[in-house]
Order: structure tokens, then sequence, then C-alpha cells
């Protein structure tokens, strides 16, 4: 079984994203994933159950320390909202009166402020992008949550995750895991071009793992 956030013993393990409140930073997470994916829940949640989406939104909703999460996952939190929390109060009720933005469409998402005690969650699609043309692209998500996070003069801590190539790989799609590559370097340029218009940024772009056994033949590349 596959944890989030805890040890083998399943205590919690801080996370970068609570690190970064420590030092007054603001915190975000995309990705074009659902935002209960593994990567996205292993920022912001500490469970046992990678693959309960709906405690995974629970735990969003209620202890997730990010200032903005913008990705997929409406349908899992559309389960989530009307049920009861153990405080008697639904999930809506608890957002509302917690001053969390729920957004199920990029216009509501992208006009968010960040404010003190305020909170954005941002469900954009029922799972995650299932094409490389779904709008907004994750370079878009990522340049506004950058011109978002970047107006905190303490500074701030940003994930940004191309999940959906993950999907397209396990799939052996290699014509849409190309684009999904591509629309990650798009970006990736976004964040390189905020780097170098604020050289006290620190950019770190890694991998995560390789799925599907995909290779390009000359024939693939012709192709696409």
């Amino acid at each position: 079984r596959t944890y989030l956030g805890v040890d083998s013993d399943k205590n919690s393990v801080k996370n970068v994203v609570e690190l970064a409140k420590e030092y007054s930073k603001s915190t975000g997470i995309v990705t074009n994933d659902s935002v209960t994916g593994a990567t996205p829940a292993a920022f912001t949640v500490h469970l046992s159950a990678r693959d309960d989406e709906t405690l995974i939104a629970q735990e969003q909703i209620v202890n997730a320390k990010a200032d903005i999460i913008i990705g997929g996952g409406a349908a899992a939190y559309t389960e989530v909202v009307a049920e009861t929390q153990s405080e008697g109060v639904t999930y809506e009720q608890y957002m509302s009166s917690n001053n969390i933005t729920w957004a199920k469409d990029w216009e509501t998402a992208k006009s968010y402020k960040i404010a003190e005690g305020s909170r954005l969650i941002a469900t954009l699609t029922d799972d995650y992008f299932k094409s490389y043309s779904d709008q907004p692209s994750l370079a878009e998500m990522t340049s506004t949550a950058l011109t978002m996070l970047s107006a905190d003069e303490d500074g701030f801590f940003l994930m940004v995750e191309g999940g959906t190539m993950d999907k397209s790989a396990h799939e052996v799609d290699i014509v849409e895991t190309s684009h999904q590559i591509i629309e990650f370097d798009k970006a990736v340029v976004e964040a390189v071009r905020f780097a170098a218009e604020n050289p006290d940024t620190l950019l770190i772009v890694t991998s995560d793992h390789d799925t599907g056994g995909c290779m390009l033949s000359s024939e693939a590349v012709a192709y696409i």
C-alpha cells in the first residue's frame, strides 16, 4: 500500500509545503492530474490510503496548508462537499466558514486573490486533463500560480506536476504522451522565464518515473 506523508509506522512526516509555511512563505500546487492524485496529495495530506480520493479530498479541505491547489478532481470534491464531517457541518459549510474558495471553472480560479487566512482549491475537470488540448494549459496554470504566489514578499514554494503524461504513457499512447511532454516543457518555459526575471528563484525540474515502456521509432516520429 502506498502512503502519503507518513512513515512506515504511519506517523506524519512534514512535507515541503508545511516547511515553507513555517517560514511564512506562500505555497501552491498545480497539476493537470486530479488534485487527489498521488503527487499533489503527497504535498498536501498525511494518509496511509493513496487510492482513497474521497478521504484525500476531505483532508485537503480540512488540513492542507497550501494556499492554492489547482488541477482536476471535481468528481471527488463534488462527492465530498455535501457530506457531514466530524464537527457536524458539511465540508461545503466548512469551506465557507474557513475562507476556502472552491473554484470549478478557470475564470473563478484565475481571478482569486491570495489573502491571509484564505485558500483556493480549484478542480477544473472531473478527473484529470485527458488531452493536451484541454484548457487551461499547464503553462497557463503555472504562469497564473507564479503571479499569485510571487506577490508574497516573504517568498513562495510552488510544485507543478505534468501528471497527464503518466496516464497516456500507461496506455502506450505515444502521440498523446509526446504532446503532454511538450505541454510540460511549455510550463517549464514559464518557470524559467520567471526565474530569469527573479534571480533569487531556485528552479528544480525532475522526473517521477517512466510507464508503458514507450519508445520513439522512425515511423512514430514521422506520424507525430
